[in-house]
């Protein structure tokens, strides 16, 4: 069995705003969603923000926190960082979760679970092939809003071989 990769809302609608978000598919094949994510989308939405639909993209699936308790275990996050954990505890051997949220990812990895973010995604896209310029792609999402320090776009791009 392979692992079990769930998603939170940020690297879902950073990778749409810069047309990426196929990355998920490329890298992980299907990738999980608690509802909560798609609500907050939703939400959004509403607002009129550019949102991606979920249910336009076959290699995403919808699940629901079957163990509502595990949603306390997560206090002061928002509800879709909560459910994201909340999912991965479920069964957390063999899972990773897609997480920006710093909060989230020490949350995360209190309870021993992996954790990746659009950094990650970003760097494994590259090495794969999947992405010609890493460089190019981070300073899209820096323009659609997506705050990455300095220091770590350098650290990506010298690990990458895209500046020495």
């Amino acid at each position: 069995m392979h692992e079990r990769v769930i998603s939170n809302t940020s690297p879902l609608l950073y990778l749409f705003r810069i047309e990426k978000i196929h990355l998920l598919e490329k890298i992980y094949g299907e990738v999980v969603v608690p509802y909560q994510v798609n609500q907050e989308l939703e939400e959004g939405a509403k607002q009129g923000n550019l949102v991606p639909r979920l249910m336009d993209y076959k290699w995403l699936r919808l699940e629901s926190v079957r163990i509502p308790e595990f949603l306390l275990l997560v206090p002061d996050l928002g509800i879709g960082e909560a459910a994201t954990i909340a999912l991965g505890m479920e069964n957390p051997s063999d899972v990773l979760l897609v997480i920006d949220d710093m909060l989230g990812r020490r949350i995360a990895g209190l309870h021993n679970l992996r954790v990746t973010g659009l950094a990650g995604i970003l760097m494994k896209s590259k090495s794969l092939g999947l992405i010609p310029s890493l460089e190019d792609c981070l300073g899209e999402l820096r323009r659609k809003g997506f705050y990455l320090k300095q220091q770590v776009i350098d650290d990506m791009l010298k690990i990458s071989g895209e500046i020495t």
